[in-house]
């Protein structure tokens, strides 16, 4: 691992992130196939459709699908492809396609919950951040991880090297009714990112709509206390109602460091 990949990981060390609506992930992808370009594009109900082919002349991808799909589409108001994990699997399932989940779980719902972009033009090989809608998708969250499907740096830093931490949370949200609520979760990825494992380590009230709010982290923060190495922290802000503030907001101190870099350069966790 060189000296640029070194300071690339500890610059992650530790940060305060301010995640605004609409400011955190649902799904990073890449293309990995044969042809010469490739196409995304999100439609205003959170439908992914895939083309790949000639500059300027891509066609439908029909590798990408599920059972109720006749292939290029993921319909993400179908049962076999309404949540996150179903979405990944799918696109993994092409071997033209890489994906993984970012700033959310398997289990969130992937209906009408990515924010829609026009059709987007990929460089084979490089990734592509799709955004979450946060009006329908009902958290802010922020993931502390290595992890990317994008930079050649990442086999060696991916998520089963990697240490990270949660130091402080605090949130102001607007939401017609209900309830909100600070979560922290652990999650054991494989090397490209895609969910293993998802453990919730930490929930506490989140504010009344409106109200600020701070979650009660203990001094040195919060790690999974099982695991010294190997995962990413999803922290997040969640409410059991749409949000709806332009001027929502999310801010967590965290950090992930890679074990490579922390062994290197002798930095503790």
């Amino acid at each position: 691992m060189g000296y640029d990949q070194f300071n690339e990981a500890l610059a992650f060390k530790r940060g305060t992130f301010l995640v605004a609506p609409d400011g955190d992930y649902g799904l990073e992808i890449m293309y990995v196939g044969d042809e010469d370009s490739a196409t995304v594009t999100v439609a205003s109900d959170g439908n992914i459709t895939f083309k790949h082919g000639d500059a300027a002349a891509e066609a439908n991808d029909t590798s990408i699908g599920g059972a109720a799909d006749s292939g290029a589409t993921l319909d993400v108001s179908e049962t076999t492809e309404d949540t996150f994990g179903e979405c990944v699997d799918l696109i993994n399932g092409s071997p033209n396609w890489k994906a993984r989940i970012v700033d959310a779980l398997r289990a969130d719902s992937a209906t009408d919950t990515l924010l829609a972009m026009a059709e987007y033009t990929l460089t084979p090989g490089v990734a592509k951040l799709l955004a979450k809608d946060t009006s329908t998708a009902f958290n802010l969250a922020k993931a502390f991880t290595l992890q990317t499907l994008n930079e050649e740096y990442a086999k060696d830093v991916h998520d089963d090297s990697t240490v990270a931490k949660v130091y402080g949370m605090s949130a102001v949200t607007t939401y017609g009714s209900g309830t909100s609520s600070f979560q922290i979760y652990y999650v054991v990825t494989d090397r490209y990112g895609v969910h293993v494992s998802e453990t919730k380590i930490f929930e506490e009230a989140g504010g009344a709509t409106t109200v600020a709010a701070e979650a009660t982290i203990p001094e040195g923060g919060i790690k999974p206390g099982a695991r010294d190495v190997g995962y990413k922290l999803l922290a997040r802000i969640s409410n059991s109602a749409a949000l709806s503030g332009a001027t929502d907001k999310f801010i967590v101190d965290g950090a992930a460091i890679s074990a490579l870099a922390r062994e290197g350069l002798g930095v503790a966790s």
